[in-house]
């Protein structure tokens, strides 16, 4: 696998902005200006339209939330209860793929918004929390959980039946997945070992300066990468269905291969506007859906 320039720009990478040193994302200002088209390699994710500290819809305002162009993403996993360290993990990891995405110039034009909500580690609480962001806040796809039986539960209760791509940062097993088939929710593959991931490791050290704990950190920044691709192939950031239709476009080979890095995303983004056909390879491993 070659990876692109990116993947340098995330090995030499300075600290991005809204890390506040102790692993815990810190609130940033939002902005309605468009993030730069072209980044240089010294300092990816730094500045721009990155949303480090969201942690639930009331972070943004419903305006905002509302307009057409923005690609809001929703974020289900637990902030509270025994696994609250697995979802710091991934909320962190799902604004620093926001940031990376925002400061390539965002998606179709708009910013990506994180949005978080808390399962607690319940499926019911999982259910009537992504229900919540369906219903009312109207996100396009949703990334988590981060145990099997909430993102199953999810899946068969919101996704599925709402036409809601969901990606889990785990992967889901076929005795686990909903018994009805339908092709809303995806599933990540293990992390491999190898110089992407580890140049991830340091960029997150460097935004928020101390490393991940929980399994999966780097596929849920895969998983938002990679929605935020499949948007921008299919020309839409409200369309669920077309997103979910482009997400195996974006991620499976053929195509030009690009890394998690942010010149390889601009470059990404840049060719699934184009209509070209990208591949990819991100900093958990060569993403690729069934």
């Amino acid at each position: 696998m070659t990876l692109g320039a990116g993947l340098l720009a995330l090995l030499v990478a300075t600290a991005c902005g809204g890390g506040n040193g102790n692993g815990a994302a810190t609130p940033s200002a939002f902005s309605t200006e468009p993030g730069p088209t072209v980044v240089t390699d010294a300092s990816p994710c730094e500045g721009g339209l990155g949303l480090a500290g969201n942690t639930g819809p009331s972070d943004v305002s419903a305006s905002l939330v509302q307009q057409a162009d923005k690609l809001v993403i929703g974020v289900v996993i637990p902030s509270t209860g025994a696994q609250a360290a697995v979802g710091l993990d991934y909320i962190n990891a799902a604004n620093l793929a926001a940031k990376c995405l925002n400061n390539a110039g965002g998606v179709n034009g708009g910013p990506v918004v994180i949005l978080t909500v808390d399962t607690a580690a319940s499926p019911d609480q999982g259910i009537e929390e992504a229900g919540r962001l369906v219903d009312v806040e109207g996100v396009v796809a949703i990334m988590g959980a981060a145990s099997t039986s909430v993102t199953v539960a999810v899946a068969e209760a919101v996704s599925i039946p709402r036409g809601v791509l969901q990606i889990s940062p785990a992967p889901i097993e076929p005795t686990s997945a909903p018994s009805d088939g339908s092709d809303w929710l995806f599933g990540m593959r293990i992390a491999l070992e190898g110089e992407a991931g580890e140049a991830f490791d340091a960029a997150f050290v460097a935004e928020y300066g101390s490393i991940y704990t929980s399994p999966a950190t780097r596929e849920a920044f895969d998983a938002i990468i990679v929605i935020g691709l499949a948007a921008q192939a299919a020309g839409t950031n409200t369309d669920s269905l077309a997103i979910r239709d482009s997400l195996r476009d974006v991620a499976n080979a053929p195509g030009t291969e690009y890394g998690p890095g942010e010149a390889d995303i601009t470059a990404a983004l840049a060719d699934a506007l184009a209509g070209d056909d990208i591949d990819y390879e991100g900093a958990s491993d060569s993403v690729s859906f069934e």
